[in-house]
């Protein structure tokens, strides 16, 4: 009985440790410093644990973060002082050179029955350089290995070369052409063909239409990013009886929408000449015979996404990062309301973002105060509004929901240092309600004095969220600087400093 509960808490924690926030901010480009000391510890508490610690991992392991816990793996992949995982169900390699030499140079893996063996080759270069048909003759693509690639505009002829291929994700990038109409329908007709299970677009020059790529069955993740929005109309039509999605980055113009219910109109329809926000918001203009149709998709989106019984990471997005658009004289309960629903009534998203929404009222408060159903809170807050946002969570929501267990403040830019000062003061007033896993802080700053001035501030902030002795198991501060990041990390009373 005491090896099933032991068992259970190690699938936790590993959970934790994979599926957390902390991973997936280390995993998103920010090269965060890996530190796997505390499964080591675990697996060497005695041989039922190391056993217990190993099945944990293989079973969940995933191409995510497979270069997470490679140090932990075994010799044939990796110089491993410690090989918990004998056994693992993937390969990740970064290239299709290292692809074909582990093959020929690996007989265990060519003579081994590894049709349960899961492999995703990462084609980071060019993909107009890869022949994999003519540069490697000699190798089979079997039905277990995946590919990712990264498509540009003005890419010609993908289709000949990856078509037979498993796609595992596709990231669409690149500078528009002059002709970029028709470059964006052949990209996402190449997209629509290949059905890949995850989809990055990153452009921000014009809006693309995405109802293409939410209809695909194969879909399991999609991160929009760079300034493009998704219409509500578009999430609409994502069908929950066939969708695989899982997690899903969504951009939305909820100002716009805000305005449209609000009957406001824009100062003129002219793009060059009307006054805009200087994020792209109050970008779109809605005739008086639409706005109710504007109403009407987004409560079909709002009716869809709560039905949904796939995805378990949402992370939505206001395009109005700044608080330069002042809507505080609008009504937004429509909007409000209708998020309100989808947190209550929703039962599979366990981890939801929530980023620079300046229009949080008491229905988003009380939604993430009653909901049992998310384990992680992600909140990106404005800069403008950075203490008030944090106040509000700290104390109206995670004070009072105990199921939320892990709590991510992301891209906090701040200007004053009394600013960091009062986070520490407003942890310190709720410090005997607070209950949680872990806490991650993910502060930005564009200039400083020095290095050793910011260095010191933050070791200093450090030193007394330490000294508060929170019911936080975890509390990892990262300070992006001029191009510089350091890191904090509070775990299991003791404080460690990465650079």
């Amino acid at each position: 009985m005491l090896l099933y509960i032991y068992g259970y808490i190690i699938d936790f924690i590993i959970f934790q440790k994979i599926n957390g926030q902390l991973y997936k901010f280390r995993s998103a480009g920010y090269n965060g410093t890996i530190n796997n000391n505390e499964i080591i510890n675990y697996a060497l508490v005695c041989k039922s644990w190391f056993k217990m610690t190993r099945l944990s991992l293989e079973l969940s392991l995933t191409y995510l973060c497979f270069d997470f816990f490679k140090p932990l793996m075994a010799n044939n992949i990796n110089n491993s002082q410690f090989k918990i995982i004998k056994n693992p169900n993937f390969r990740l390699f970064h290239s299709y050179k290292d692809y074909y030499e582990f093959v020929n140079n690996n007989d265990d893996f060519n003579n081994s029955n590894n049709n349960n063996l899961k492999v995703l080759i990462n084609i980071e270069g060019p993909i107009e350089d890869f022949n994999p048909y003519i540069d490697y003759p000699n190798i089979k693509f079997q039905d277990n290995v995946e590919f990712d690639f990264k498509i540009n505009y003005g890419v010609k002829d993908v289709l000949n070369k990856i078509n037979n291929l498993k796609i595992n994700k596709i990231a669409l990038v690149g500078m528009l052409p002059a002709n970029f109409l028709t470059h964006r329908k052949d990209r996402m007709d190449i997209v629509k063909k290949l059905l890949p299970k995850r989809v990055e677009y990153r452009e921000s020059f014009s809006h693309t239409d995405y109802t293409n790529i939410f209809e695909m069955e194969s879909l399991q993740f999609i991160e929009i990013i760079g300034g493009d929005h998704v219409e509500p109309k578009t999430l609409a039509r994502i069908n929950n009886e066939k969708t695989k999605l899982e997690t899903a980055n969504i951009p939305i113009y909820f100002h716009d929408i805000i305005r449209a219910v609000n009957e406001v109109e824009l100062p003129t329809t002219n793009i060059y000449t009307k006054k805009i926000c200087r994020n792209l918001c109050q970008n779109i203009e809605f005739p008086s015979h639409i706005r109710n149709q504007v109403k009407n998709d987004f409560v079909m989106m709002i009716n869809t996404l709560s039905e949904n019984r796939t995805i378990k990471c949402l992370f939505l997005i206001n395009i109005c990062y700044k608080g330069e658009c002042n809507i505080d004289n609008l009504d937004y309960s429509f909007v409000t309301n209708s998020l309100k629903s989808l947190i209550l009534n929703n039962r599979t998203i366990k981890d939801l973002g929530l980023h620079y929404f300046d229009f949080m009222d008491n229905n988003i408060i009380s939604a993430l105060k009653e909901t049992r159903t998310l384990r992680t809170l992600t909140i990106v807050p404005i800069k403008t509004k950075l203490l008030e946002s944090i106040t509000t969570i700290i104390e109206q929501i995670v004070s009072h929901n105990k199921s939320i267990r892990d709590l991510n403040f992301f891209n906090l830019d701040w200007t004053e240092v009394e600013d960091l000062y009062k986070i520490v003061e407003i942890f310190k007033n709720n410090s005997k309600s607070i209950q949680l896993y872990s806490v991650v802080f993910l502060f930005r700053k564009y200039t400083a004095d020095s290095s050793f001035a910011h260095f010191e501030l933050f070791k200093d902030i450090s030193n007394k969220l330490f000294d508060l002795h929170l019911n936080i198991y975890e509390i990892n501060i990262y300070s992006l600087f001029e191009g510089r990041k350091i890191q904090f990390q509070i775990l299991n009373n003791k404080i460690f400093i990465y650079k």
